[in-house]
């Protein structure tokens, strides 16, 4: 994994020079999330996991910046934590390389695929992005690490308030041997049969009821985590 990543950062540094336009698409994915301060949304989910037993999910999220986040939910914290964040966290990292690697066409519009990867040598994961042309939101990401192996999302929006950009559906896709749920029905015989197994997890979240920037007072963050029913 090591040797990959450096072998991309040295075509990166070879090639960053010639193309400056990944910044710019950066900054404008950026200025989206920047008209957010707070919101409330109530998510409802799915997931489908080999070998697991997992019941629908229910949560309600509060977020408030800059990384203030709660979720009362008697098992949403059993999904990866990918699944959860509109924004990769790297884009607000101070050191990393980023390049426009190509465009392609989804749903009929333009988009950029641009990779980013942390000058950090100790953050191993490479994100990918595809990145919608007209209101720079981004439709898909692809993180590929050596601890969370390779976790695929699609994006899925609404315009909320006439304003702002946020999801309304999201998929994830996962490895099932870098994840592990409660409620596993494996015998000692499936557990070694699927060991070396490169099975597909998938997570489907449905958003609701968003309200944003409506303020949230920050006793809400220091609350024990409450279920709902």
């Amino acid at each position: 994994m090591k040797f990959l990543i450096n072998l991309i950062l040295i075509l990166i540094n070879l090639s960053f020079a010639q193309d400056k336009s990944a910044d710019k698409i950066i900054e404008k994915i950026k200025s989206n999330f920047d008209l957010i301060n707070d919101y409330t949304v109530d998510i409802n989910g799915k997931v489908d996991f080999p070998d697991a037993v997992i019941p629908e999910l229910k949560a309600k999220v509060y977020f408030k910046k800059p990384n203030k986040m709660k979720i009362e939910s008697d098992n949403f914290m059993i999904i990866p934590k990918q699944s959860i964040r509109f924004d990769p966290e790297i884009l607000y990292e101070k050191d990393f390389s980023s390049l426009v690697i190509g465009e392609t066409k989804i749903d009929d519009v333009n988009h950029y695929i641009i990779k980013l990867i942390s000058n950090n040598p100790e953050v191993e994961e490479v994100v990918t992005l595809w990145v919608n042309s007209k209101n720079f939101t981004i439709r898909k990401t692809n993180v590929i690490g050596s601890r969370i192996g390779k976790v695929e999302i699609e994006f899925f929006y609404k315009l909320i308030d006439n304003k702002y950009w946020l999801p309304e559906k999201l998929v994830a896709t996962f490895e099932a041997s870098k994840i592990r749920f409660p409620r596993m029905r494996r015998t000692e015989k499936e557990q070694k049969e699927n060991s070396n197994s490169s099975k597909e997890g998938r997570i489907t979240l449905q958003y609701s009821n968003y309200s944003v920037n409506k303020g949230i007072d920050d006793r809400i963050f220091e609350e024990k985590k409450k279920s709902i029913k």
